[in-house]
């Protein structure tokens, strides 16, 4: 069983899946954190019922701790999915709850989305297993066969609180040169003030769609040419995969792990080697446009190794959470 609360959108999106995928464990994703809310009482009760011999925390937040105070001893192995990397979990401002997860006798072990982590020393201080993000596979969806009239469309996606890690403010300082017709696509870049006047002052044309749920961002997916995330760090990018499993290439610095296994002449059409190199971007960008059927050649080859390395992640996924069961 996993347990997820909805205040970790990519972690609970990446339990889903997994829970979709293998058929091995159920999901319960806690959109109301009250201890005493409904969906937690539901929880509980169910926790109860089925007495599951492990259960998976996604991420951590204090709302976990009465789960496990109310099992006690006799309650299931408790494991928490870290999404993040070590570098996310610095600029987020993580550290006290990874420190905390390592130091709780009653946490059994961590699950990792990041391979990286898993040869660190923080992984032997408590057991550990990579248990990577999957993407819920897709029938593959060709590029436009022709050029579309009208702008470009550029996408930056990403969630209220990582746009700072995203790099958002060497993006923008990238599009603003560019000689090419474009729209930049938001989802509530705009709201953050400092950044709403950056893209006024600098004349970047932009749609913000504001946070969107999923059937409105899988709308908006579709309208793409080109998506930006020359993040700063970066354990997977579920917004590069989602673009990238539906051909459409995706400008990324090299933290990004879902381009490492690319072409080497896809990586370097689209890979970023300094994120702080806002000129470097803009050239890279500009390229892209200035080529659109190479740009939608790219997208294609993306998606084809994207789908061989996810049928391998969701391989590694099933037998780790077959072992669990």
């Amino acid at each position: 069983m996993s347990l997820c609360a909805t205040g970790f959108p990519g972690t609970n999106r990446t339990l889903t899946t997994l829970a979709q995928l293998s058929g091995l464990v159920r999901h319960l994703a806690l959109s109301d954190d009250r201890p005493g809310g409904r969906q937690a009482r539901f929880a509980m009760a169910h926790l109860e019922e089925t007495r599951p011999r492990t259960v998976i925390l996604g991420g951590w937040t204090e709302h976990y701790e009465p789960f496990l105070q109310r099992a006690g001893r006799a309650g299931p192995r408790w494991m928490v999915y870290w999404t993040s990397s070590a570098g996310q979990t610095d600029l987020a401002g993580e550290i006290e709850k990874y420190s905390r997860i390592l130091a709780d006798r009653r946490i059994a072990a961590v699950l990792y989305a990041d391979a990286r982590l898993i040869d660190s020393p923080a992984a032997q201080l408590k057991a550990s297993a990579l248990l990577p993000v999957c993407a819920m596979p897709i029938a593959p969806r060709p590029a436009r066969p022709s050029p579309r009239r009208g702008p470009a469309v550029i996408s930056l996606f990403c969630a209220p609180r990582e746009v700072t890690r995203k790099n958002s403010l060497n993006t923008l300082l990238a599009l603003a040169g560019l000689e090419h017709e474009y729209v930049l696509h938001l989802n509530g870049l705009s709201q953050h003030a400092p950044y709403r006047r950056m893209l006024r002052r600098l004349g970047i044309p932009y749609r913000d769609f504001g946070w969107m749920e999923r059937d409105v961002y899988e709308r908006a997916l579709a309208d793409v040419d080109l998506g930006l995330q020359v993040s700063f760090t970066e354990s997977h990018n579920q917004v590069a995969a989602d673009h990238i499993l539906r051909g459409i290439p995706v400008v990324a610095s090299e933290m990004v792990p879902v381009l490492a296994t690319a072409a080497p002449s896809v990586r370097a059409a689209l890979v970023i080697a300094n994120p702080d190199d806002h000129i470097a971007l803009r050239a890279a960008i500009g390229r892209l446009l200035a080529r659109p059927r190479r740009r939608r050649r790219i997208g294609a080859a993306l998606q084809r190794q994207f789908l061989i390395d996810n049928a391998a992640r969701i391989r590694i996924a099933t037998r780790l959470l077959r072992r669990l069961a």
